[in-house]
């Protein structure tokens, strides 16, 4: 059985698709019983949508299993720690486990203040800092190839 590792791998490479496009190097794998089942990476950028980020677009592609039979059944590898968006999504079709590589002080799920009991709630397993090095190596790029958002990186452990 693939380990975590080689799942984060996969998430990496949907980052470098990203990354390809113009976007920031962001990328996610679903996986459900130890098989991918979506993938997807952040269009935020190319799309000119808020809402493309890696987690969503993942979410979407796979939805009407999520919403069905593989509900709480599946685990989530993410390049970046979620935001609050996603984190709402991972909750509600009931992520069992997150994986991310590198935190987000900036905009990351895990500095609220406080979530909403409803949210509070739907606790999941949670595993961090998986070939961050990696990922930090890719963010930095993006930075220094675009220009932008470079504020993040001050903010990401």
């Amino acid at each position: 059985m693939p380990s975590i590792e080689d799942f984060q791998r996969v998430a990496i490479e949907e980052a470098k698709l990203a990354l390809a496009k113009g976007n920031m190097p962001i990328g996610c794998v679903i996986v459900c019983d130890g098989e991918i089942v979506g993938r997807a990476h952040n269009t935020v950028d190319s799309d000119r949508s808020d809402l493309g980020h890696a987690e969503m677009n993942a979410l979407r592609k796979v939805e009407h299993l999520l919403f069905g039979e593989l509900k709480g059944r599946c685990e989530i590898y993410c390049t970046l720690e979620p935001c609050l968006m996603c984190y709402g999504a991972l909750a509600n079709y009931r992520i069992k486990r997150l994986v991310y590589s590198v935190s987000d002080l900036h905009a990351g799920y895990s500095r609220a203040a406080q979530l909403p009991a409803y949210y509070a709630a739907r606790k999941f397993e949670v595993v961090t800092g998986v070939l961050k090095e990696e990922v930090l190596g890719l963010l930095k790029s993006y930075v220094a190839k675009t220009g932008h958002r470079a504020h993040l990186l001050a903010s990401l452990i």
